[in-house]
């Protein structure tokens, strides 16, 4: 039996979102205690969103160099108990933390490596000992320009996921205690407000705004989950999926697209995934039908499909909408997560993050990981100094990274 994962939430359905998460199928049985978690995503989150004034600090560059040390696997292993980084202090005994950020548009080249006085938390906030932070596109989209706006005025924080512990609460939290370990992604846009970047060592934050991570999680997995889980579950809720679909999903390797299969998939749907070559064999690991992209994919697309094609979600760009308007969908069957003007004119429905239920949707997609269920692939783990902070945005405006780059503090 198929439950379906996205039940309402289609174009002109208002209340929108996850009715059942519990899944039963052939292909990926959940056991009950993984029924019992995704039972307790569909609650109400009753997220409340807050944007905290930044505070006015001292700022010092500082060189680090490059660590040479030994990068474990990012999946199926225990977490390390070794030595951590002491935080140093200044001349005035104040401690500093380390943080990315930038003071002007640019590559990665306008990253800088600074050192922060280490801030206490205020009413209703937390301050987490961050241990792994996820890249996202975004991210350098916005420290590039290309997002738009004005050059910052101020230095800005990069990263918007993190994985780490909390080390200390501030007034009136009581849903957390120093010791908990945590994941989350940063609300408002770091770089577009008061927003402060996760690439850091240690991050204050809305305490209704963090997720407890499940113990069988490790912090690396856990870090590459906010954006991506979010945008996915906001995708397909906004598309309505559910079992019986027919969901063709572009750009299916990379880190949302990915996600979006795996969850179509789990709840009921009959996806085809269209990559690169090179991907084809790790989109039929994440059970669907995979179709290499090129020339005469509308013809390979309905060889392919069990039966025509009901939704398509976009994650690479307009000529997608152009195939799904080939394949002779209504444009309130398309959703694209690449608001590009050509496809909003042709009427596909801009979608992701917006469509998502903040905290809720993350707790249960991070749920379905920890219990096998769900797969979260990270191609990259880096240290976190400038230099591999640096490469690894290159190496993500390049494109084609499968799965996600991920920075842990050491």
């Amino acid at each position: 039996m198929r439950i379906s994962l996205f039940a309402g939430g289609g174009r002109g359905d208002g209340a929108g979102g996850i009715a059942r998460t519990g899944l039963e199928s052939a292909r990926n049985p959940l056991t009950p205690a993984a029924r019992m978690r995704t039972g307790r995503w569909s609650a109400a989150s009753g997220l409340r969103s807050i944007r905290p004034p930044r505070s006015s600090r001292s700022r010092t560059p500082v060189m680090v160099a490059g660590w040479a040390r030994v990068r474990r696997a990012a999946e199926g292993r225990a977490e390390p108990h070794g030595r951590r980084r002491r935080a140093t202090t200044d001349e005035r005994g104040v401690i500093m933390v380390r943080a990315i950020e930038y003071r002007s548009f640019g590559g990665p080249e306008v990253l800088e490596m600074v050192e922060v006085p280490e801030s206490a938390p205020g009413p209703g906030r937390v301050r987490i000992a961050v241990r792994a932070a996820g890249l996202n596109p975004v991210d350098w989209k916005i420290f590039s320009g290309m997002m738009g706006g004005d050059a910052p005025a101020a230095p800005q924080g990069v990263g918007r996921d993190y994985a780490g512990v909390v080390d200390a609460v501030g007034e009136g939290v009581d849903s957390l205690a120093a010791g908990d370990a945590v994941l989350g992604t940063v609300r408002s846009v770091p770089g577009r407000g008061t927003a402060p970047g996760t690439l850091t060592e240690r991050l204050v934050i809305a305490a209704d705004e963090v997720v407890p991570k499940p113990e069988a999680l490790d912090f690396v997995r856990a870090a590459s989950l906010g954006v991506v889980a979010e945008t996915a579950c906001g995708a397909l809720r906004a598309l309505g999926v559910t079992a019986g679909d027919v969901l063709v999903v572009s750009a299916a390797s990379g880190g949302v697209g990915s996600m979006a299969v795996q969850l179509a998939a789990h709840a009921g749907a009959d996806v085809i995934g269209i990559a690169g070559k090179a991907n084809l064999d790790y989109i039929r690991s994440l059970g669907a039908t995979a179709i290499a992209y090129g020339e005469g994919l509308e013809e390979r697309v309905r060889a392919a499909a069990p039966a025509p094609v009901t939704k398509l979600l976009d994650c690479h760009g307009p000529q997608y909408v152009d195939l799904a308007l080939a394949l002779g969908l209504d444009p309130a069957a398309i959703a694209t997560i690449v608001p590009a003007p050509p496809s909003i004119a042709k009427g596909a429905r801009a979608t992701g993050g917006r469509d998502a239920r903040p905290r809720e949707d993350l707790r249960g997609v991070a749920g379905l990981v920890a219990d096998g269920a769900v797969r979260v692939t990270v191609a990259r783990v880096r240290p976190f100094d400038i230099d591999a902070v640096r490469e690894a945005y290159t190496e993500l405006r390049g494109g084609h990274v499968r799965g996600k780059l991920v920075i842990e503090m050491a």
